[in-house]
């Protein structure tokens, strides 16, 4: 029997990712509170990728997911922005839990170092498509 949505992002995601001290209400709801302090504001990258065009199949899962954290982290970096907060949103004809076991891993390897914590997401049935929206801090005053 396939693994329902709260049923994956308890095996996966919910007790694998850095908890922040700054985020009041994160996974597992349909909405994520985070709390942003006086002089500083936020930037959002989001990422949409697809099998063939942005990785291969056969590249290893948490290849995947490493990449796409790191071009996300990049285009961060470019703001001048610190990493903080991700949602993912990940959409499949039919879910490979060895592949999203990888996937998560590889994902929680880069997210761990760089204090980023998963904050939400969804899940779909469709065409595979990972979307990521990482939501970093820069410093104002």
């Amino acid at each position: 029997m396939p693994l329902s949505e709260f049923e994956m992002i308890a095996k996966y995601f919910r007790d694998v990712f850095p908890r922040r001290t700054d985020t009041v209400l994160g996974i597992g709801d349909d909405a994520a509170l985070i709390n942003l302090p006086d002089g500083y504001e936020t930037s959002t990258v989001i990422l949409q990728w697809q099998p063939e065009h942005d990785y291969l199949p056969s590249e290893p899962s948490s290849h995947v997911a490493h990449r796409m954290l790191s071009k996300a982290i990049d285009d961060l970096h470019i703001r001048a922005a610190k990493p903080a907060w991700m949602t993912l949103s990940l959409t499949f004809q039919q879910l490979d839990e060895p592949w999203l076991s990888g996937f998560s891993q590889g994902l929680m390897e880069l997210a761990s170092k760089h204090s980023i914590e998963l904050i939400g997401g969804d899940t779909s049935h469709g065409p595979e498509t990972l979307r990521m929206c990482l939501i970093g801090t820069i410093k104002t005053a």
